[in-house]
């Protein structure tokens, strides 16, 4: 479905906790882009962090897999090229939700692992928290469009799905996806 997506289940952790995979990023970014500046290394290294976490929850929410564990979640870098190569979540911990309690869960596992993972990234150089809130809406919305030829949902599905992913996180307004409608 996303080729790049690449999350694991595992019995032992493998990979790196938010800290470390957010410092090692940040001075790859640096190294390889010194022209860029902090507030591209830091935008760049949250997104490549937050972006297969919150598209594979909300895949796994909207296409009925129940919801993805993010607690003791770590990651997979490829340091020379300055990318993640995935991400690993322990096997045993997929928490049990009814399907209409499976959204709610999901967003607040999502806002619990963007919390640690912006204080981590901050620790390494400045993020705007605003930057990194619309940065994860737009990688939430973006999943679901990638997600809407599965659900088969109409456009005004979509919309109203869209909504309330964005409420259920705290980022009502925070995307520009989703946000045309047809004159």
């Amino acid at each position: 479905m996303v080729p790049a997506l690449q999350g694991h289940c595992v019995a032992t952790a493998a990979g790196l906790e938010a800290g470390p995979a957010a410092r090692q990023l940040a001075a790859t970014l640096q190294a390889q882009h010194p022209e860029a500046g902090r507030a591209y290394w830091a935008l760049r290294a949250w997104a490549l962090l937050v972006w297969q976490p919150a598209y594979a929850s909300v895949l796994a929410v909207e296409l009925d897999a129940g919801v993805l564990p993010l607690q003791g979640l770590r990651w997979l870098l490829a340091p020379q090229a300055a990318d993640v190569a995935g991400f690993t979540v322990p096997v045993a911990a997929f928490p049990a939700a009814c399907p209409h309690e499976r959204r709610a869960l999901a967003a607040q596992q999502i806002q619990l692992l963007s919390a640690s993972l912006l204080s981590a990234v901050q620790a390494s150089m400045p993020l705007h928290p605003k930057a990194a809130r619309r940065m994860l809406a737009d990688c939430v919305l973006a999943a679901l469009l990638r997600a809407q030829p599965l659900t088969r949902r109409a456009n005004d599905e979509l919309l109203s799905t869209g909504a309330d992913w964005l409420e259920k996180l705290g980022a009502t307004g925070d995307s520009g996806y989703l946000a045309f409608t047809a004159a």
